[in-house]
């Protein structure tokens, strides 16, 4: 509701201005990021999540400033600026290291692979989705994006069987955390393996 995102963003522009309204400021920027994103805001989001990012730095509040720069780096790959994007990821990958938050590093290393798929450094993607499901308990949703990563990896490779079989277990996972946007785009990518191959009857029941 635009209503609510001008109060909300309203209420941000005062509290990231103040220490003391950190940790109210701290959870509605990391509330309203994803939903931020899926709304299409970038320019204007960005400058709210970088405001937060030195906040939360000035804090001392790694944890926040770990999940800052990964919501930001989204935001620069959707915007296609990769080397931005990958300055945060590496950004937040390091100081989940640092403390030892294994569920910060995961999300960390995927959000890597991801980009090194899309800039087709493929080896890099696999080694990167690879260290990410080594961290991952399974059905967890950073193993999901992981082997979604494996499955592009694999496709942009023509090895379509390890493709598919990657892109259906990513689908699993979404399924079960009913990630309805994800489970789409994998059957998406399971339909275009099929044309891919001419299995054309598979390719209209997967599109189905």
């Amino acid at each position: 509701v635009e209503a609510d995102r001008q109060q909300a963003w309203h209420l941000l522009s005062y509290a990231l201005q103040t220490p003391a309204t950190w940790s109210g400021a701290r959870t509605l920027l990391l509330a309203l990021a994803p939903k931020m994103q899926m709304a299409g805001f970038r320019h204007d989001w960005l400058a709210y999540l970088e405001q937060g990012l030195v906040a939360g730095r000035s804090a001392g509040d790694g944890q926040a400033e770990a999940a800052l720069n990964l919501e930001i780096g989204e935001l620069y790959r959707h915007l296609g600026q990769y080397a931005e994007a990958e300055v945060h990821f590496a950004a937040a990958l390091g100081l989940a290291q640092q403390s030892g938050d294994r569920a910060g590093e995961a999300a960390a290393l995927v959000c890597l692979a991801n980009l090194a798929c899309l800039t087709q450094k493929l080896d890099e993607a696999m080694h990167l989705a690879d260290a990410t499901l080594a961290l991952v308990v399974p059905g967890d949703p950073c193993g999901a994006r992981a082997f979604f990563v494996k499955g592009c990896v694999f496709d942009d490779r023509n090895q379509r069987e390890d493709a598919e079989s990657c892109f259906r277990q990513a689908q699993a996972i979404w399924a079960l955390a009913n990630d309805r946007r994800w489970v789409a785009l994998c059957q998406q990518n399971l339909a275009g393996l099929a044309m891919a191959s001419a299995q054309y009857d598979e390719a209209i029941e997967a599109y189905s």
